[in-house]
């Protein structure tokens, strides 16, 4: 997750970047799902604007095929949440994010394990990045 967030605040023009667990039984285990909240200043690049859906200045499937030139493809989040300007975080007194707390907060499951009811606010793309299996995929599972 440390290599995810990471990846993600390179980006100029991301101010706020958590990587959380969700749990998807669809995809048999946990899926990686992503908090960001966008900077004014760069804005947002227009490849990654692309067929975002209406009232989003993102895309997520835009934004793995973009991380997929940093990241392996089953590092790549498949659930995405934008912050509002209003929204903020849950934190310890010190100042720390509650990863637990956010993946509850922002993506409540109505039926635990379920990615079926989520929030309008909530992407998601299960589509795969890779088109050639990679050296580490002998068996062409697509990872």
């Amino acid at each position: 997750m440390l290599e995810v967030t990471a990846c993600l605040l390179d980006q100029p023009f991301i101010t706020e970047a958590y990587v959380v667990p969700v749990l998807d039984i669809f995809a048999g285990g946990m899926q990686v799902a992503i908090v960001l909240r966008l900077g004014k200043i760069p804005p947002v690049p227009a490849q990654l604007r692309e067929n975002a859906p209406e009232g989003s200045a993102l895309s997520l499937h835009a934004l793995r095929v973009f991380l997929s030139q940093f990241l392996e493809e089953y590092k790549l989040p498949v659930i995405l949440r934008i912050l509002s300007d209003e929204e903020d975080v849950p934190r310890t007194q010190s100042g720390k994010p509650l990863l637990i707390t956010i993946a509850t907060k922002f993506f409540p499951q109505p039926l635990e394990g379920s990615l079926d009811g989520l929030p309008a606010d909530v992407q998601i793309c299960r589509a795969s990045i890779r088109k050639e299996p990679v050296a580490w995929d002998w068996g062409a599972l697509r990872y």
